[in-house]
């Protein structure tokens, strides 16, 4: 709780006379501990902690925009590089959470080298069913991505 300036003065002139702290924060109704905080410094204490908090918040965010694939290990490390001091893994994944990145890694899916033979294969078995007469039945994601349906071939 934050306390006016004139309280404070008043407690400091209040010590003056009593020279008693417990005295003081009685009279005032508060613990002895503000009251030694403001004989020692009356004015208010702009705490830094939700500044840092900010800046931390921010450099993650443009990190992670910069390079996505970054790891917590190398967050850690230019945080502690760059501000000097050192943030724990578990703060770097509730300000990732919070600032709604995923914790989901990436994951490659590389085009097989033998995509065109399997491809032309499987069209021409398509192409033998279709002419005997069947049916031919698929789900269309990769080719039309237009909708998904079924795609009933009838005979030619």
């Amino acid at each position: 709780m934050m306390y006016p300036l004139d309280r404070r003065i008043v407690a400091q002139n209040i010590y003056s006379i009593v020279k008693s702290l417990r005295k003081t924060a009685l009279l005032l109704k508060v613990s002895h501990m503000t009251i030694s905080r403001w004989i020692k410094n009356p004015e208010r204490l702009t705490y830094s902690m939700f500044s840092k908090a900010r800046i931390i918040s921010e450099s993650i965010r443009s990190l992670i925009q910069n390079d996505p694939l970054v790891m917590l290990s190398q967050l850690q490390e230019s945080i502690e590089s760059t501000f000097a001091f050192k943030v724990s893994k578990e703060l770097l994944r509730t300000i990732r959470k919070k600032q709604g990145f995923s914790r989901k890694k990436v994951k490659f899916f590389n085009k097989p080298s033998s995509m065109q033979e399997k491809l032309e294969s499987f069209f021409s078995e398509r192409d033998k069913l279709v002419s005997r007469g069947y049916h031919f039945v698929s789900l269309d994601f990769l080719w039309k991505k237009c909708w998904k349906g079924l795609w009933i071939l009838s005979q030619r």
